[in-house]
């Protein structure tokens, strides 16, 4: 009776196993996932939002359901963090009054995100740049007494903004800010003299200190030279919220002494609400189908895969869902950041951001293959035909991989490109390659049955990975990158409207081989000749369209 019983019960995992894995199956199931965490009900999924707890509870189901457990350590599904979303004006409290007269909110002048709240009056004492340069024989605060008073401070420099500004090291506004901040003024009026920096991050600064005292700018140059020794009455009043995110967790314990972690964020950007947008027109649902609905569907379906193989493989899985993402990697930096984290013993780990799209060219980005040794000999044992493979050895990158890279885990993201829908209201559900998705799903499951027959996957730094900074630049020229690339250069997958590209003539298809002075070969080699240009510049850009190379302006 019991080898019978036994017999019964392989006979049905055998057939539960095999109906689990019928691609048809797997196909309505991720449409299923995807239609329910990018439909409008959710409202885009905004972290820290009631809408994220929608999704969390729906993922936490579905964990459930295929039999995952919840983290062995906190027993629980959920994961909190605490974070700053960006800082928001007050109703009431916030004014410039010049003269008697009042400067208009958000069009003549706006509180700086770093400010502090407060109130502040005076005549305005002008201290042109705010640079004291004694090696240069420059001093702007020479005699000038700042303590108690309104300043107004120029954020340009005297010899203008750019890379070989004698005052270069002095061109960093917030440290600008900062230093004139010590001298105890009672408030700050900035400006930007001749249009040549960009000034977004004074508007709309995340997760960053708070100033004392209050600072507003002024964003016409005329009117803010025009308040020297003017009497003003100023007040600030900013809204710093915290808000409590959370990451959804799914453990399979297989009896190992190691983890693989499984991961994509499934957070997005709400009405844009938090400035992440690259919508111009009224505020709108962002539903994030393949950013990153797609992602938390494939990890879904690829949990039912290995559940229903568990008894073969050796590791331990961890399954988690990400939010905040979208904010800077929040949500997976506070749990890597967690003491709890290295209890796991994490072997490596898996990324899915943005896997929905697939193309017809069957482009599919392989990222991470540099942080360990053994990934390239593993990932040619099981390359397949149904891909035009592109990969890149860093383990940095703008997904939740990169908090586990920094945290000295080897890793490997999967994602299927970009595309002219990225972080707009038009990334919705119909525009899934359904198809194309199951092709990645096998080929992930067969990274993990191919990791699984490891006995180690050791960490290794990557060279691009070796700082925590990308290139830094000031100006963007308004394209869409094909980040698979091209051997000749960068080419333009899709081009924003009103942009320098757009108006210099650059079209979808173009590829990207000079910019000014810099031959471009790749994404970052174009982020390098980016870094080079300040608003207002101009230069040159080199495309090759059809085989032809063109050559054209581009007005920053």
């Amino acid at each position: 009776m019991k080898s019978a019983t036994l017999l019964f019960g392989a006979l049905i995992f055998a057939f539960s196993t095999l109906f689990a894995q019928n691609p048809a199956k797997i196909e309505k199931q991720l449409k299923k996932d995807i239609s329910f965490l990018a439909s409008d009900k959710l409202e885009g999924r905004l972290a820290g939002s009631e809408n994220e707890i929608k999704a969390a509870e729906y993922i936490k189901g579905r964990f459930e359901k295929i039999g995952l457990k919840p983290d062995p350590f906190s027993t629980k599904y959920y994961d909190y963090f605490t974070f700053s979303p960006p800082i928001k004006l007050a109703d009431e409290g916030n004014s410039l009054v010049v003269e008697n007269i009042g400067l208009a909110l958000d069009n003549s002048y706006y509180p700086v995100a770093l400010s502090g709240n407060g109130s502040a009056e005076g005549t305005v004492l002008d201290i042109s740049f705010g640079i004291v340069a004694p090696e240069l024989g420059h001093n702007d605060l020479e005699g000038k007494v700042l303590t108690g008073k309104v300043v107004l401070l120029n954020l340009g420099s005297p010899d203008g903004i750019h890379p070989h500004s004698r005052y270069l090291k002095y061109h960093n506004w917030r440290e600008r800010l900062e230093f004139i901040a010590k001298q105890a003024p009672a408030a700050i009026i900035a400006y930007n003299c001749a249009d040549d920096i960009s000034v977004k991050g004074l508007r709309a600064f995340n997760n960053l200190k708070q100033m004392e005292l209050p600072i507003v700018y002024v964003t016409e140059v005329s009117t803010a030279k025009d308040l020297a020794d003017k009497k003003v009455n100023l007040s600030v009043q900013l809204i710093h919220e915290t808000k409590t995110g959370r990451n959804v967790v799914g453990y399979l314990d297989n009896g190992a002494n190691q983890t693989v972690v499984i991961g994509a964020h499934y957070d997005h950007l709400g009405y844009g609400e938090y400035g992440n947008s690259l919508y111009t027109g009224e505020p709108a649902i962002h539903n994030g189908a393949d950013d990153n609905a797609s992602g938390v569907a494939l990890m879904l379906s690829l949990a039912e895969k290995i559940v229903s193989n568990k008894n073969n493989l050796r590791y331990n899985y961890l399954f988690l869902a990400f939010s905040a993402e979208e904010l800077g990697l929040l949500g997976s930096k506070a749990f890597v950041n967690a003491g709890v984290f290295k209890k796991f013993r994490p072997v490596y780990m898996l990324n899915f951001d943005m896997v929905g799209r697939l193309n017809s060219e069957n482009d599919l980005g392989v990222y991470g293959n540099g942080t360990s040794q053994v990934w390239n000999g593993m990932l040619q044992t099981i390359d397949s035909a149904d891909f035009k493979i592109s990969r890149n050895p860093s383990g940095m990158g703008s997904s939740d991989h990169t908090s586990f890279y920094l945290s000295e885990v080897p890793c490997l993201h999967l994602f299927t490109g970009s595309h002219a829908d990225y972080h707009k209201p038009s990334d919705d559900e119909d525009k899934i390659n359904y198809g194309g998705m199951l092709k990645v799903l096998d080929y992930a499951y067969q990274i993990v049955l191919a990791a699984d027959k490891m006995d180690d996957v050791p960490y290794r730094k990557t060279k691009s990975g070796s700082s925590r900074k990308a290139p830094s630049f000031k100006v963007t020229l308004g394209i869409i990158p094909d980040y698979f690339g091209d051997a000749k250069g960068l080419k333009i997958d899709g081009v924003s409207a009103g942009k320098p590209a757009e108006k210099a003539g650059l079209m979808k298809g173009d590829i990207i081989v000079k910019l000014g002075d810099t031959e471009v070969k790749d994404m970052m080699t174009y982020m390098n000749a980016l870094g080079a240009f300040d608003k207002g510049d101009k230069t040159t850009v080199e495309v090759l369209r059809n085989g032809e190379l063109l050559k054209m302006e581009i007005n920053f």
